[in-house]
């Protein structure tokens, strides 16, 4: 089942996290969170709360669930000043955070205060140290803010993309300047040296044809997968465009691949510069900002969309990236109350290099409560749609956490949250497959039972169904209580209730074979012949051991189609005699026939948990063997 199993995509469950004691970080946004997995700790700095930037360092342990301030004014013991929009990365090794860049607000932007300091906090001793009071000094970046840091761990590098750079405000300007942005660079820990690797596209040297260039950009994505060794930047903005492309830069190659080539107004599509000392660049597709689009989607592809706030972080044993998607980038609709206010989580597979939605939820602006809303669909509590918060990721326990942002309420823009969750993502287990295949085999059983025998399908019902439910799970509940209404139903009522069992309900796409079964009714007489063994009164040739073992695959099989094909016949026959005795008024035809295709419709859609090398040729069961 493994394939199957992997083809399913993830149910995810939020949880407000309530910490033990009273200390916890305050109100903010635009603060930073990094994640030292293997002490279990999560650290805070700094942020905006609505009101004043802050320079307070926090500490959250996860095995305690409890928060701990270690400076509340991290400057008073040679740390950073207040700031808000900067960014930091935690080194596993040296067990080190390093923070790069801030914003300033455009009235002091003068030659004094724009200086991109570095720092690092040295969590062991707890002690801050400037590394350079300005990087663009020693051949680094300068100052800027909505950028993104990662770290290369096994060659001791940091590495810095985009952002748009601060530059000193004049006074005397009659026009405004065109914004600047960063490019990209590396840091290299061990010896304490700037590289920049790429040029932003409009920078005055990326003319030249030893210099590569890139399109930056502001509120990206980027992520680094250590075994890969490769860079992921996704999405973003510049100016008043998005940008839809995602890039991968192999950093020992330096070599630059666009992953999404989608054409572009004029038929082309984003390029990758060849390496070769030409002027090489990245080009990227934009979209206006103001476009008409379905929510969290880029132009209608199954993609996240740029124009909203994305965070994202990566599993590089799963080789899966996240990106978590809330309220939109454009100011005026940067509201909670706003017609697209949601929040939708996506999956990126880079085996299969394709993107999974995992769930979209509208914000409910009855709610009473502002940080967290009510999903009629799954009746789960869920963090509001925010920008301005920060997620990170826990690749050991495979969770995400995410604190604060700003909910853009417009009536109360100085309002800034303080809600700590987490996020659970979890694909189906072997057991509840098992478990669920017994279900569909003893429904159809049920179903057949029920036109010819009332009372022994009710008793059915209550012992044999009852058990393969889950009497926890609403959904399951539901479907339960619907089942019992078929006692009580005509054959026209049952006719046009019935629901198609076209998929498993585990959150895959499974491919229906109804369609075919039903085309080729004559060609299938054996299948549904065969498959009709597979509906007997028990479903024990379905899952041979499995009601003592579910979590042996290996003991799972299938009823063999060498057993007598005229089994299926009449075990038909005997069963619409019970029909007609209990009252039913179809024709022998019809009812032997809609028998013979739901069971076929049944064991096509079993077959699809088997490896295809199990059914040869691929979905013909009058060939299907045991190995």
């Amino acid at each position: 089942m493994d394939d199957y199993l992997n083809r399913q995509d993830y149910k995810h469950a939020w949880r407000l996290q309530h910490v033990q004691g009273f200390a916890q970080p305050g109100n903010r946004g635009g603060h930073q969170l990094v994640m030292d997995v293997k002490k279990r700790l999560i650290y805070l700095f700094g942020g905006w709360d609505g009101f004043q930037d802050l320079s307070d360092l926090w500490v959250f342990d996860i095995k305690d669930n409890y928060w701990t301030q270690i400076f509340e004014h991290s400057e008073q013991f040679n740390g950073p000043t207040p700031r808000s929009c900067h960014k930091m990365v935690f080194d596993p090794v040296s067990e080190n955070i390093f923070m790069l860049g801030r914003y300033l607000d455009n009235s002091i932007r003068t030659t004094e205060y724009i200086k991109s300091d570095f720092y690092l906090y040295d969590t062991r001793a707890r002690t801050w140290l400037q590394i350079c009071d300005d990087t663009c000094q020693v051949g680094g970046p300068q100052l800027m803010y909505d950028h993104q840091m990662c770290i290369d761990v096994e060659k001791r590098t940091i590495y810095v993309f985009g952002g748009k750079v601060l530059t000193p405000r004049s006074v005397n300007a009659s026009t405004t300047s065109e914004p600047e942005y960063s490019g990209l660079f590396s840091y290299h820990i061990a010896t304490n040296t700037w590289t920049q690797i790429l040029v932003d596209c409009h920078h005055p040297t990326a003319s030249q044809p030893d210099v590569l260039s890139i399109k930056s950009r502001i509120t990206h994505c980027m992520v680094f997968h250590n075994k890969k060794r490769k860079l992921y930047i996704y999405g973003g903005q510049r100016g008043k465009e998005d940008i839809h492309d995602f890039i991968t830069y192999k950093v020992d190659t330096q070599t630059l691949e666009i992953l999404n080539r989608h054409p572009n107004s004029n038929g082309q599509t984003g390029s990758t510069g060849n390496n070769n000392g030409n002027g090489s660049s990245v080009s990227s597709n934009s979209g206006s900002s103001g476009s008409s689009n379905p929510p969290h989607s880029s132009d209608g592809k199954n993609e996240p969309s740029p124009g909203y706030t994305l965070r994202a972080t990566i599993d590089c044993e799963r080789n899966e990236i996240y990106v978590f998607s809330s309220l939109s980038k454009i100011k005026d609709r940067r509201d909670i109350h706003h017609v697209d206010a949601s929040n939708s989580f996506w999956v990126y597979s880079l085996d299969t290099h394709q993107w999974s939605r995992i769930y979209t939820s509208r914000y409910n602006p009855s709610s009473p409560d502002s940080t967290k809303f009510d999903n009629s669909r799954n009746n789960l509590m869920e963090p509001c749609p925010r920008y301005a918060h920060q997620f990170v990721y826990d690749d050991m326990a495979k969770l995400h956490y995410m604190f604060g942002g700003n909910p853009g309420r417009s009536t109360t823009p100085q309002l800034r949250l303080d809600d700590f969750w987490i996020l659970e993502l979890e694909k189906p287990k072997r057991d509840e497959i098992l478990k669920h295949c017994r279900y569909l085999v003893r429904k159809l059983h049920y179903e057949e039972m029920a036109k010819a025998d009332p009372y022994k399908a009710m008793h059915y019902l209550r012992h044999q169904i009852a058990e393969v439910i889950d009497h926890s799970n609403p959904e399951q509940l539901r479907n339960f209580h619907r089942l019992a209404s078929l006692l009580f139903k005509c054959d026209e009522d049952i006719k046009t209730e019935e629901r198609p069992l076209n998929t498993l309900p585990l959150g895959g796409a499974t491919t229906s074979m109804a369609a075919s079964t039903s085309a080729n009714e004559d060609k299938s007489l054996t299948e549904a012949e065969c498959s009709s063994d597979m509906a007997s009164t028990t479903d024990d040739e379905v899952c041979v051991k499995s009601e003592d073992n579910t979590h042996a695959p290996d003991d799972l099989s299938m009823e063999s189609c060498s057993s007598s094909t005229t089994s299926g016949i009449s075990d038909a026959a005997s069963s619409y005699s019970a029909y007609r005795k209990s009252g039913g008024k179809r024709s022998r035809h019809s009812y032997i026939q809609e028998l013979r295709a739901r069971r076929s419709f049944l064991f096509n859609k079993l077959v699809q948990l088997m490896p295809s090398n199990m059914v040869q040729p691929e979905r013909n069961l009058s060939d299907f063997v045991i190995i």
